[in-house]
């Protein structure tokens, strides 16, 4: 009968997490390492224990000695879960100016970032806010066990503000603008605006707001309300004048201004819409709404006959004076006084006074 004899006790951390190591000894060499569970953590040659999954596993030391006597040392190591790092999208990209909330399937521990310039993260809430463009380990380290889960976390860039004209009149359009290019476009109300999708031309169709969206295709984007304003209603009133004379021309809403393309042709008043015809030719009439909106007629200017030729007494009781001008129309105030002919010859019928009126083809007018 060989005697007994003493291995000396296990030694090293107990405990370990998934996928982690750690090195169990023994002052007693020669031994060979053993576990009772495989599947949960196994053991190398040297005491070197790998956590496998979740749970616990009986780790042996046995020595023989030269009597070939056999003893045999155990300690339970445990191995312990590794945090899941989620957030709410699945998706673990963001952009410059957008957070995220990451969490954790195991409570009571600390996060942490391994890059600050890239983003920073609320130790304790996960609130990840990006800093610049980059990517960044984003650690979960539990308090109990110290297990630590990990997730990369990529923030991209936004695109640029968006520029254009972003009050636009219904009818019309305006071209925007993102920089970089290759993004799409998207309009939140089709019914008031349509966008182009790779133009980035909108095209104004009722009046209100949409929002408009240039979308990247890393997912991030930049938004600008447009507002689409009413366009005046179709001018009316009379688009034609005489040189001295005024019409009045008329649209809705009231309040806006108007102008005139060529005052030494037709002036308009710039609240009442007054037309005054001041020399043959033609000129634009605009109407421009408090919010720049427009609408504009062509007013023609037609010039006056020359002046009336011809004696302007005749005798009453059928005496008679011709009266000249080029092609028209010739008319008597009062035919009781004066008559005249189509060919301009006027006819004194009663003592007094009558005007004589010659008119041209345009309508204008000229007296004696």
């Amino acid at each position: 009968v060989n005697p007994t004899f003493t291995v000396g006790a296990i030694t090293g951390t107990l405990s370990v997490c998934k996928a982690a190591t750690t090195a169990l000894s023994s002052v007693t060499g020669g031994g060979v390492w053993t576990s009772s569970t495989p599947t949960v953590g196994t053991v190398g040659t040297t005491g070197v224990v790998t956590g496998v999954n979740t749970g616990t596993t009986t780790i042996s030391y046995t020595v023989t000695n030269g009597s070939g006597c056999v003893t045999r040392v155990t300690a339970v190591v445990t191995v312990n879960p590794l945090p899941v790092v989620t957030n709410a999208s699945g998706v673990y990209s963001t952009c410059e100016n957008v957070n995220m909330t990451l969490n954790s399937n195991i409570s009571s521990g600390t996060w942490s970032s391994s890059n600050t310039l890239v983003g920073t993260i609320n130790s304790t809430t996960g609130l990840f806010t990006p800093v610049s463009v980059g990517s960044t380990i984003i650690s979960y380290t539990v308090s109990s066990t110290g297990c630590v889960g990990t997730r990369s976390i990529t923030t991209n860039a936004m695109p640029s503000s968006i520029t254009g004209a972003t009050a636009i009149c219904v009818g019309g359009t305006s071209t925007l603008t993102s920089l970089p290019s290759g993004g799409t476009w998207t309009s939140s109300s089709v019914g008031i605006a349509t966008v182009n999708v790779t133009t980035g031309v909108v095209t104004a169709t009722n009046v209100g707001t949409t929002t408009l969206s240039y979308r990247r295709a890393n997912g991030c984007y930049a938004t600008s309300v447009v507002t689409i304003n009413s366009t005046p209603a179709v001018i009316a009133g009379t688009r034609t004048v005489c040189v001295g004379s005024t019409t009045t021309l008329t649209t809705t809403p009231t309040g806006g201004v108007w102008s005139s393309s060529n005052g030494s042709i037709a002036t308009v008043g710039t609240s009442s819409g007054l037309v005054n015809g001041v020399l043959n030719g033609t000129a634009t009439i605009t109407y421009t709404t408090a919010a720049g909106c427009t609408r504009t007629t062509v007013v023609t200017v037609n010039a006056l006959p020359a002046a009336i030729t011809g004696a302007g007494v005749a005798c009453a009781g059928g005496g008679t004076t011709p009266l000249t001008n080029v092609s028209g129309t010739w008319t008597s105030s009062n035919t009781g006084i004066a008559t005249v002919s189509y060919l301009g010859l006027v006819t004194g019928v009663g003592v007094g006074n009558a005007v004589i009126t010659f008119r041209n083809s345009n309508n204008c007018a000229t007296t004696k």
